[in-house]
């Protein structure tokens, strides 16, 4: 695989409202693919300056924990940005064909395929 390139920024000030946001929560470091990102909303730059910007329709944003995978090589680079995400409580969600909707009380959606909670194949 050639052309990763991988981004780490540090806004200090973003920083310290998101460590105050999160004290006690669950956080992860993720990986974000920037080219599944909007480009004018979530561009490198404004990620830095102002965190990201989730949808307004609610569908909420992809945060990949662990390990990667990089699509086929396209003749262009593979940009990821490695960040933190305040996941606090997540209800686990093993059908990602499912309505992707938030349950009361909790924080956030952990989707796998590979899992199989509720036994229903």
């Amino acid at each position: 695989m050639e052309d990763v390139l991988v981004w780490k920024v540090d806004n200090p000030h973003l920083n310290v409202l998101f460590e105050k946001r999160n004290q006690d929560r669950l956080v992860l470091d993720s990986w974000v693919d920037m080219n599944g990102l909007d480009a004018n909303s979530n561009s490198l730059k404004n990620v830095y300056n102002r965190g990201f910007q989730f949808p307004r329709d609610g569908s909420g944003m992809e945060f990949a924990h662990g390990n990667i995978r990089v699509g086929a090589d396209t003749g262009g680079a593979h940009e990821f940005l490695y960040c933190q995400v305040g996941v606090g409580r997540f209800h686990v969600l093993d059908d990602p064909a499912a309505a992707h909707t938030l349950p009361a009380g909790y924080d956030s959606l952990y989707v796998d395929s590979t899992l199989d909670r509720d036994h229903d194949g």
